[in-house]
């Protein structure tokens, strides 16, 4: 695998990344935080105008007057602000499917003339496959929530205790289980209800399971909680709503499979 490196302000990571793009024969696919750079853009331009395919999202509040998103959009290409809540820090460009350009460089004239930064060019068809996954991901994100029933492939809700006989804040409780054959570093995970998310640590062993304290209530009716990883929906669970979930004061709200996520009829 050939990999380039270069450092910002010294390497004039700008042009490095504009000779990259020169050579892109049929695509290219970025995703970019901060995206104000002329010089690459109108590069960009230029590609696309010689039929060159270019599909690229910008970091939806990074987008301004300065920023390339609608110079791009006026010049009839497929480009898209994130619809993640959270940031979208990738600096990333894919070229022909087996070339990437990234690092911490934005293209922008405070990453290219003053910040400390860099890129990196890997010449490799393994790695660019890995990022146009992760840009598939990025581009198609709906807001991160299930709206099915789907095979569980993740770690998932097991129960929930939201009923108890004693002081709600002592006693409420999630368990989290992992029904998959490896261990599950928890550390990227949260458990949420509405604006209230707690961040898990540690790591769950394939078949284990781990119970939590959510530092948020757990209301006895029209309840529900979220797991999260990435500002992805992992799994969800409701009781006494939609859901007609129930259970009685002092017992487990409890799965009885584990089969899949975000689906009513997996518990009891």
């Amino acid at each position: 695998t050939k990999v380039e490196n270069y450092f910002c302000p010294d390497d004039s990571c700008s042009i490095h990344v504009i000779d990259a793009l020169s050579n892109a024969k049929s695509e290219i696919y970025f995703m970019t935080f901060s995206f104000t750079d002329d010089g690459i853009g109108g590069k960009i331009v230029d590609l696309h105008n010689n039929g060159v395919k270019v599909k690229g999202v910008f970091e939806n509040t990074q987008v301004s007057d300065y920023s390339e998103y609608n110079r791009f959009l006026e010049n009839g290409m497929d480009v898209k602000k994130d619809n993640n809540k959270y940031n979208m820090h990738h600096k990333v460009f894919i070229i022909d499917n087996e070339t990437v350009i990234t690092g911490s460089y934005n293209p922008s004239s405070s990453g290219d003339e003053k910040n400390d930064e860099n890129i990196l060019i890997i010449h490799d068809k393994g790695i660019a496959k890995k990022f146009l996954d992760e840009f598939d991901k990025v581009w198609n994100y709906d807001g991160g929530l299930i709206s099915q029933c789907i095979p569980a492939k993740d770690v998932v809700i097991s129960e929930v205790y939201y009923d108890t006989t004693g002081k709600d804040s002592e006693e409420e409780y999630i368990s989290i289980y992992n029904p998959t054959n490896r261990d599950v570093n928890l550390d990227y995970y949260f458990i949420s209800r509405g604006d209230s998310n707690q961040r898990m640590s540690g790591i769950i062993s394939s078949n284990g399971t781990k119970k939590f304290d959510p530092k948020f209530s757990l209301p006895n009716s029209g309840g529900y909680a979220v797991l999260s990883k990435g500002g992805y929906e992992v799994d969800y669970v409701e009781w006494e709503s939609d859901w007609k979930l129930v259970a009685k004061k002092g017992e487990v709200l409890s799965r009885k499979s584990f089969g899949k996520v975000n689906c009513e009829e997996e518990w009891k």
